[in-house]
């Protein structure tokens, strides 16, 4: 099992190094994909530690659904086979599933220290909302259903965080560009996976890429559902940036090997099950940021002298 661990890291180590080309990337999937299903059908070793790793309890969080909880496990053997291990990692699903038989590998999971959890359904929200509410006190790290994790991304995320406990850190973060009036320019010409190692309030992290949220940091504004509901339905991202700039909290990109921050290798036979087609190509990004922004005073603070 070490020896087949270590070759795992190897492959991880490797995978930051490889660019962009899509053969590649299919090719590397599915070598950590069959080295993830194998500890995952055989390992028994726990998967979280009762080790404090910072001031709070660190949990990771996520969710998923539809049939994308068949494939769900590689995201969450690649935190347990991870240098750091979280206190929890919390799979949060939507009430109407509750009560279904769960595929074998989240059940060998549980066995190691995986919990699920049941919630009113409220999107992709219920990566982060439920968790928030349960455990106030708690150091939150948001990661996504459809992508495999480096080895080492809470670690880089904990350090960032032992070092500034003061930010959210993200490990993908895009820059904000704005006109000559302060105002946000659209979505798609944002500086993409191009933000700062320092602290900005134009610092947008994409959550699913691996984000770090101290306790308190968000708006308590955070959970009015109607609100996000209305103004957001399917960008929780706009929503936890414009709570965060709210309660005075800014983003910090921290250490990746990746330069674009996406230490992760992505599933693409779930992508079709994806809301990012919608928001991104389908320009529903910029409704919702322009709702959620002008419904807080985001503008305000964007406009402002604050950094």
């Amino acid at each position: 099992m070490e020896i087949l661990r270590n070759l795992y890291i190897k492959y991880m180590i490797g995978g930051a190094k490889l660019g962009a080309d899509a053969a590649n990337k299919a090719l590397l999937f599915e070598q950590k994909s069959e080295m993830l299903r194998y500890f995952t059908l055989r390992s028994t070793e726990l998967g979280v530690s009762a080790q404090r790793l910072c001031e709070h309890e660190v949990i990771v969080t996520l969710t998923t659904f539809g049939q994308r909880l068949n494939d769900v496990y590689l995201a969450i053997e690649s935190i347990m086979q991870g240098s750091l291990l979280p206190n929890r990692i919390i799979l949060w699903l939507a009430d109407d599933m509750r009560g279904k038989v769960l595929p074998v590998t989240l059940q060998k999971q549980m066995a190691r220290g995986l919990e699920i959890e049941y919630t009113p359904d409220t999107r992709s929200y219920k990566k982060l909302l439920p968790t928030l509410a349960k455990y106030p006190d708690a150091a939150c790290v948001t990661i996504d259903d459809d992508l495999i994790y480096n080895f080492d991304l809470l670690e880089n995320l904990v350090n960032a965080y032992n070092e500034d406990p003061g930010y959210i850190h993200a490990c993908r973060v895009h820059r904000i560009k704005v006109d000559n009036n302060g105002c946000p320019l659209p979505y798609n010409d944002w500086d993409w996976c191009a933000g700062s190692r320092k602290a900005t309030k134009y610092n947008f992290a994409t959550s699913g890429g691996g984000t770090l949220y101290p306790p308190h940091s968000l708006s308590l504004h955070v959970n009015d559902s109607e609100s996000y509901t209305r103004l957001a339905p399917l960008a929780d991202d706009i929503w936890f940036y414009a709570m965060a700039l709210l309660n005075g909290y800014r983003v910090k990109k921290c250490f990746t090997r990746s330069s674009l921050g996406e230490e992760y290798i992505q599933n693409e036979s779930v992508q079709a099950m994806s809301l990012n087609s919608a928001n991104v190509a389908g320009g529903k990004n910029d409704e919702q940021i322009r709702a959620v922004f002008e419904a807080y005073g985001i503008y305000d603070i964007l406009n402002s002298n604050l950094k």
